[in-house]
């Protein structure tokens, strides 16, 4: 979903979640291609070959 700079979400976009009974918070994100290659050339990928 993509947002302007400084605008908010709206009650369609934020869904509560109630667990065993108590209040929990849930929190998201996404990350742009630019931060997804970065992770990857900063050695990702052989340390999931090195754990199996």
């Amino acid at each position: 979903m993509w947002k302007k700079k400084g605008e908010g979400l709206t009650s369609r976009e934020v869904k509560g979640t109630v667990k065993f009974g108590g209040e929990s918070l849930m929190v998201w994100g996404c990350i742009g291609w630019n931060g997804y290659v970065a992770i990857l050339e900063g050695g990702l990928l052989e340390s999931m070959d090195d754990s199996g």
